[in-house]
């Protein structure tokens, strides 16, 4: 996510943008893609460097002019010592324009997964989480898989809290009225369990220390308090923020990198969260009682767009935030389960819905504007991407 303010010395503009480095399951390619929005004047350089010492170009991405743009995604190939660098946060990328030419927004190259990614390709996988057997199932780029972790009284909560860019399988457990997290790490097949909240907490999976791992979070409904373990090893977040009605998200609203504290009120139809940029808080009327309140980007600008599911009429209402501009599509049924993720790789999320009654997910292509359907999953299934 790059800003102004990771340029040495800080840039003050408007401007931002998203780098995103795909590795081949053997390590020996990657796949780039890169976007900008809002610069001050023309793009007139483009490019990923390591910092080793001196400063070195392992990607150059050219020119392609204006103040917004996508360039064409590229596949480069690169050796095992690159992929250690890139894994250590030694990859930067940096955008210059006219007014800048040494660059109007930089930002480090971090690990990142998402709830749904249990193969790290960048893409979301078909993945449900069967509360009668306690047995996850995945359907992505490496096959079909099934693996048992847990039963019917957790709470699934998967994310890369491992930093190995794949989603980890991972659960919130009631142990004497403390919150209990497992995770099964996909780094190396183990199990970290730790205690962290009470069992009638609500648990929250975002990245709010921007390091690309998961943190640890929990959201109290009775104190409206929220307390996130820092995956830096810099400490806590504990924040009052939000009432027992609130549903607790995590969101991007500043294109930062961190996610933001982000609640939704049901009676209301309020948004309000904490930019981690500045700890300024955003306040936005958008929704109806009764609506599922959606952390996407649908319009692929590096920021979350506000947005809603209607399940009284099987509407998505989205709010975009690149233009201010609304986006209202009827997609779903009252029974439907919101599953908006990114499944065919580009950098928009996807509008998608799960079925329960037959099991067939229902994703509304961005990048090509086509509808994709495909069963996998039974009823009472919980599909991993949903909150």
């Amino acid at each position: 996510h790059l800003t102004g303010s990771k340029v040495t010395p800080p840039v003050t503009t408007a401007a931002n943008g998203e780098v995103k480095v795909f590795l081949n399951q053997n390590e020996t390619q990657a796949t780039i893609t890169g976007e900008f929005h809002n610069l001050s004047s023309g793009q007139t350089a483009a490019r990923i460097e390591a910092l080793i010492g001196s400063t070195a170009t392992i990607f150059d991405f050219s020119t392609i002019g204006g103040t917004n743009g996508n360039f064409p995604t590229k596949t480069i190939a690169v050796t095992q010592v690159q992929v250690q660098q890139l894994r250590a946060g030694l990859w930067s990328a940096v955008i210059a324009s006219v007014n800048k030419p040494n660059g109007e927004i930089r930002a480090s190259l971090t690990q990142h997964s998402d709830k749904s990614d249990f193969d790290g390709d960048g893409s979301n996988d078909l993945a449900v989480f069967r509360p009668s057997s306690g047995t996850w199932y995945a359907m992505n780029s490496q096959g079909f898989s099934a693996q048992n972790f847990g039963d019917a009284s957790v709470t699934p909560v998967s994310g890369d809290y491992d930093g190995d860019g794949k989603t980890d399988r991972a659960v919130f457990r009631n142990v004497n009225g403390v919150g209990v997290w497992q995770i099964n790490r996909s780094s190396d097949g183990g199990m970290t369990s730790k205690s962290f909240g009470f069992a009638t907490d609500t648990p929250v999976r975002g990245d709010f220390d921007g390091d690309g791992i998961n943190d640890v979070t929990v959201f109290r409904p009775s104190t409206g308090v929220w307390y996130v373990q820092k995956s830096n090893n810099t400490g806590f977040i504990i924040v009052s923020f939000g009432i027992s009605e609130d549903i607790p998200l995590a969101t991007d609203m500043d294109s930062d990198g961190k996610d933001d504290i982000t609640v939704f009120r049901p009676s209301t139809g309020v948004w309000y969260w904490i930019k981690s940029s500045n700890g300024s808080v955003g306040i936005v009327q958008f929704g109806l009682s009764g609506d599922k309140p959606i952390a996407g980007d649908f319009d692929g600008d590096g920021k979350n767009d506000i947005s809603v599911f209607r399940p009284s009429n099987g509407v998505w209402y989205i709010y975009r935030s690149s233009n201010g501009t609304y986006d209202i599509r009827g997609f779903g049924s009252g029974e439907d389960i919101p599953v908006a993720g990114n499944y065919d790789g580009d950098n928009k999320t996807d509008i998608a819905v799960f079925r329960p009654s037959n099991g067939v997910w229902y994703i509304w292509r961005s990048v090509d504007g086509t509808i994709e359907y495909k069963q996998f999953g039974l009823n009472g299934d919980i599909p991993t991407i949903s909150r």
